[in-house]
């Protein structure tokens, strides 16, 4: 398991974090002129969702539905595609107290819907209703000791530091005067957000609902269509035909798979490193795996940009430590893989094939260890199985036996609990505005040599706020050389929208807000 010192996750997170920080006081950007025309106001969009749970954004279980509710409701800070946040209905951010302080500063008149002025009530009204009713989003408080409202300021009181700390509050801003229980439990209960757009209650019928430009919007560059019409489809076969028929003007990877959709069609596509990390994780019980050549064996005989392309159809980013090359401060995936090298690790642990059978072995003490493995891989998981195949025939040819146990459910569930692998093919949940520092060790479920990060600390005590870039890349290499556990991709998202819709830009947390600056004519 890892056991940092409390000074070294600080310094971890000051340089691992610090290049997702951008200005504080950045302002929404500007449409540029195309060739000497401006983009026309007015129009009507249209877009889709399945009939809503409920409109509530912090209890819907239906991802398109939230993203509908976003431009509704406006969150502090919006986070772009690769992490960068940008200010929304906050006006900038500090950092005091060493860093474990973050005042945030809110924009003046900004209106709810219902004409109520926006201020730090809302926002602490906000994250208590979380607190204490919404556990999908209870992640916000991972990092968070305590807050308070300082006038019109909002401060976070943090647990360590984190300079991506922000991005961690783009969630929806409710009104104090909300009405909780109808809130709750009123699935048509009337949304009443701070956003671009306002929800139409006598438009909202069975097949679809609609949205109104908010003429009080507090940037009033935008939106530049008048209102969004969303189509309320019945499955994501409806969805995809929808959009192949040019019926509703985007669509997400959640519903669709790339074989589905028309390329006959003029889109585009923004596609981005998803929150998904798949990776090899060691049960250090197996002496082998000890080994850091045995590890090193293993880190160069997967052909990350192959199996990437044949599992995820490419729609995948290759990775050989725990950074996701989407968004990795300044960090560039190099492809480990060479069969040659995996031979050169084999001879430095003393590893030959005496008889011939295609597998490394050694004897120790007249006692033969081979590099034959079990590989726990739940069943359930299409790409995890499809994974595991490759790495098996991966493993042949650097003369590693794989022997894949093919668990689901129970079984797989209590395999993993008693350790009952030598090595686990799995995946972890890894948002771009986590504290990675703390996700490491995967919250303590894979244990791992603490000689290892003795080593990784050495060069975190190193670090400060001149030096990040270079510790980071240091960080990345000792990482990858010791090969604590074998990175392999991270997942993506993509979002596909017309052609006739201009400027269209796809954000993290909240994908149709790109809609707030779009357009369909010049």
């Amino acid at each position: 398991m890892f056991k940092f010192s409390k000074k070294s996750i600080c310094l971890f997170l000051i340089f691992i974090m610090i290049f997702l920080v951008s200005s504080c006081k950045k302002e929404v950007t500007k449409i540029p002129v195309a060739d000497g025309e401006k983009p026309l106001y007015g129009q009507n969009i249209n877009l889709f969702s399945y009939y809503p749970d409920t409109l509530n954004p912090f209890l819907t279980e239906i991802r398109e539905n939230y993203d509908i509710m976003s431009l509704v409701y406006e969150p502090l800070f919006a986070v772009r595609e690769r992490g960068e946040e940008e200010p929304c209905l906050a006006s900038a951010y500090k950092f005091e107290n060493g860093g474990l302080t973050v005042r945030v500063m809110l924009k003046d008149n900004v209106k709810f819907h219902s004409g109520a002025v926006f201020g730090a009530d809302d926002v602490i009204f906000t994250l208590k209703y979380i607190a204490e009713y919404a556990p999908n989003f209870l992640y916000i408080f991972d990092n968070i000791k305590g807050y308070s409202k300082d006038g019109n300021d909002v401060v976070f009181n943090l647990k360590s530091l984190q300079f991506n700390f922000v991005s961690c509050l783009d969630f929806p801003i409710i009104s104090k005067s909300t009405d909780i229980k109808s809130f709750n439990e009123n699935a048509h209960y009337q949304p009443n957000g701070c956003g671009a757009f306002e929800f139409d209650a006598n438009a909202f019928k069975q097949k679809e609902m609609r949205l109104v430009k908010n003429a009080e919007y507090y940037n009033p560059d935008f939106p530049y269509a008048d209102s969004i019409t969303v189509k309320l489809l019945k499955n994501s076969p409806v969805a995809v035909s929808a959009f192949n028929g040019n019926e509703v003007s985007a669509i997400t990877s959640d519903e669709f798979v790339w074989g589905d959709v028309s390329f006959t069609n003029d889109f585009t596509v923004s596609e981005y490193g998803g929150d998904w990390f798949y990776f090899l994780a060691f049960n250090y019980e197996n002496a082998l795996l000890c080994d850091v050549n045995v590890r090193r064996m293993m880190l160069s005989m997967i052909d990350r940009d192959d199996m990437v392309q044949k599992v995820f159809q490419t729609h995948a980013y290759a990775t050989n430590s725990i950074l996701n090359p989407m968004y990795n401060y300044g960090m560039v995936y190099t492809d480990e893989f060479d069969l040659d090298n995996t031979a050169g690790y084999a001879k430095d642990a003393g590893l030959t094939d005496k008889d011939k059978n295609g597998i490394y072995e050694k004897t120790v003490d007249d006692e033969v260890f081979s590099l034959s493995f079990s590989v726990l891989a739940d069943a359930d998981d299409d790409k995890i199985m499809k994974i595991a195949d490759i790495l098996a025939q991966s493993a042949k040819k650097a003369k590693i036996l794989l022997n894949i146990k093919r668990l689901s459910g129970e079984d797989y569930q209590t395999a993993f609990a008693e350790k009952d692998y030598d090595i686990l093919l799995t995946k972890e949940k890894i948002r771009c505005c986590d504290n990675l520092a703390s996700k490491l060790d995967f919250n303590g479920k894979y244990e791992v040599p603490y000689e290892i990060y003795t080593e990784l600390a050495n060069i975190l005590n190193g670090a400060d706020t001149e030096n990040a870039n270079e510790k980071m890349r240091e960080f990345n290499n000792l990482y990858i050389s010791l090969a604590p556990c074998i990175a392999l991709c991270y997942d993506s998202y993509a979002t596909l929208c017309h052609g006739s819709v201009k400027n269209f830009t796809v954000w993290r947390n909240s994908r149709y807000r790109g809609i707030l600056q779009s357009f369909i004519k010049y």
